[in-house]
């Protein structure tokens, strides 16, 4: 029974990500799997800088618990946006095109996140005899986790493409704030400041999830539209440079970074 648990936890938590990365282009390019390791290393090297930086910054005695709260929340949230940054305009990502780089970075980032918050509920689900559903809610919650993750890296992508207006950035830049902000703003609000039951022994947390869910799937599939017209419209361009070279008598082209 033991092993049955830790295999239903393991399946359930690292099982969507694995599938997205064998149904999609990514698992069939060379050297997109180089480009995963190296966002896993990435989100890890983050977490420590942002710890460090995190227990430099905020204060050590806070009158207003839930100011200080919210500016660690902040904080966490810019530096893991820097990290991603990093990774999606290094010199190893950007010889790949713009969906194999997203989509690569993101599966990346929300495995080394599922393994590093994951592994020891999963490694304690495999001492228990009894089910608890707080395995099931953890496996649940990554998997939210891992939609967020991919969504914050596209929107990240499209806030920070070279060569387009400022004003183009603006909504990327307050959906990655609502998907940075929503786990404190639902967990304050929701479950309460100080819970006195932990995950899943209440139904509150399970409103939560529900609600962190349908936020982050809105978000995603917003993205996605957006992703989808702004790689239209660069492609529009991208043809009538190439009709005008063509025109000009010169022949050839440049592959176009973004």
């Amino acid at each position: 029974m033991t092993l049955l648990h830790f295999f239903a936890s393991s399946v359930c938590c690292f099982g969507p990500i694995y599938a997205v990365y064998k149904a999609t282009e990514v698992s069939e390019q060379a050297g997109t799997l180089l480009l995963v390791a190296l966002s896993s290393a990435s989100y890890l090297c983050a977490q420590l800088l942002r710890s460090l930086v995190v227990a430099s910054l905020a204060p050590a005695t806070c009158h207003l618990y839930f100011v200080c709260e919210t500016f660690t929340q902040i904080l966490w949230g810019v530096m893991e946006i820097m990290g991603l940054y990093f990774v999606i305009h290094h010199r190893t990502a950007l010889s790949f095109d713009a969906d194999s780089r997203v989509l690569s970075i993101g599966l990346g980032w929300s495995f080394a996140h599922s393994l590093f918050t994951n592994l020891l509920p999963i490694l304690s689900s495999a001492r228990t005899v009894a089910f608890h559903w707080k395995f099931l809610y953890g496996a649940l919650s990554a998997n939210v986790s891992s939609v967020s993750l991919l969504t914050l890296t596209a929107l990240v992508f499209l806030a920070t493409r070279r060569k387009q207006p400022r004003a183009a950035a603006t909504t990327p830049g307050i959906l990655a704030a609502v998907l940075l902000l929503l786990p404190f703003v639902t967990s304050r609000i929701i479950v309460g400041g100080t819970p006195s039951t932990g995950p899943a022994e209440s139904p509150a947390w399970w409103i939560q999830l529900v609600l962190h869910a349908a936020v982050s799937a809105s978000v995603a599939l917003f993205t996605w539209q957006l992703y989808r017209s702004r790689a239209a419209k660069g492609t529009s361009s991208q043809s009538a440079s190439t009709s005008q070279q063509q025109g000009g008598g010169n022949g050839s082209t440049y592959p176009k970074r973004e």
